[in-house]
């Protein structure tokens, strides 16, 4: 997509750095989930199906509900939902604490790709100007490749204890069933 359309997005670097943007907040959210969601494994362009579920969160500032809006769709997936990679931008609104945000997401146990797990290792830079906001953000998407070293790895180290020296249950762990 060209850097002079409204609204889009362009992954660089292996698909590790995402630039979005947009007239406003909400259609510049928009390109940056939908980037996140592509970068993940979903198809170009796919657009809303049938099911879907909505994602809501709040944040201080734009790049914290951002931010917010990302770990949401995140878990959305974590919680076994399968979700399309279609995704619809509600609303942004500025409130007395911050922002806030939602979106409808779409699900389906159909879905044609795979979504990868993936996050936001910090949160995203974005940059509002009159008519225009730009986002900058670097992203990780758990892919097989990258899953499969995380399963070499716990093999090698105690079940509950991960790199990093966090105690606890792995989110990003494989189901075996």
């Amino acid at each position: 997509m060209s850097d002079a359309s409204p609204a889009g997005f362009r992954l660089e670097h292996e698909n590790r750095k995402l630039t979005a943007w947009g007239p406003d907040l909400a259609a510049a959210f928009q390109s940056a989930l939908e980037g996140l969601l592509h970068a993940a494994g979903a198809p170009a362009g796919i657009q809303p199906g049938g099911k879907s579920v909505s994602i809501q969160a709040s944040g201080a500032t734009p790049a914290e509900l951002l931010d917010a809006l990302a770990t949401a769709l995140h878990d959305e997936g974590a919680a076994n939902r399968a979700l399309d990679g279609s995704i619809t931008m509600g609303g942004v609104v500025r409130t007395d604490s911050g922002w806030s945000g939602w979106a409808s997401v779409g699900v389906g146990p159909d879905s044609p790709t795979p979504i990868s797990p993936f996050e936001l290792p910090q949160p995203p830079s974005v940059e509002r100007k009159p008519g225009r906001v730009r986002i900058k953000c670097a992203l990780i998407v758990w892919d097989d490749q990258m899953l499969d070293a995380m399963d070499k790895l716990r093999a090698l180290m105690p079940p509950d204890f991960h790199p990093g020296g966090v105690f606890g249950p792995d989110p990003y762990a494989r189901n075996k069933d």
